[in-house]
């Protein structure tokens, strides 16, 4: 992993840089899931197509989650609020902030649930079809049964430690002191 890179920022052709940014990127898995956390948000995207995420699975199939503003994602300068448009997936507000430019900034955080889930997922695509909004993708986690997981007790263990201590330091209100590894 590149730490100098914290998410991954499509090309847009309304901006600046477009050149030099992916159009899409596609995410290798390799496992079964039975659904899977999306942390995203989106600059220009007013209820337009923002983006999209193709579930690759390992048999050739594929199952394609639209991402439409004020459905399943919002602009990342828009106050923070309830999806009430929001079908197939289950999204909620997961952190808003600020900047010196907007008083109000937020991220969400989306579910979707595999309708496949005794398929293994190959891989996860992330597009944006239209060009025109900027999607932004800041993390993702899959969402296993109880043990499914390939960790080993000591990763496990590990996590579990980091996790606490993470907690910690939100609870002391020292989340700047929170470094990735």
């Amino acid at each position: 992993i590149d730490k100098t890179k914290s998410c991954i920022v499509l090309a847009s052709n309304g901006r600046p840089g477009a050149s030099a940014m992916p159009r899409e990127v596609t995410i290798p898995i390799g496992f079964k899931a039975e659904g899977f956390y999306f942390l995203h948000s989106a600059a220009y995207s007013g209820s337009v197509l923002t983006g999209m995420y193709q579930i690759q699975y390992a048999d050739g199939t594929t199952f394609d989650i639209p991402l439409r503003g004020e459905e399943n994602i919002r602009d990342w300068a828009c106050p923070p609020g309830p999806l009430l448009r929001e079908k197939g997936t289950q999204s909620v507000v997961a952190w808003t902030g600020k900047c010196q430019m907007f008083p109000t900034i937020s991220v969400y955080r989306m579910l979707w649930v595999n309708p496949k889930p005794a398929l293994a997922v190959k891989a996860i695509r992330f597009s944006n079809p239209s060009l025109e909004p900027v999607p932004i993708l800041m993390a993702m986690t899959a969402a296993v049964g109880k043990g499914q997981s390939t960790e080993t007790p000591e990763t496990l263990a590990q996590m579990q430690g980091l996790l606490a201590q993470a907690g910690k330091l939100v609870a002391e209100k020292k989340d700047n002191e929170a470094l990735p590894i």
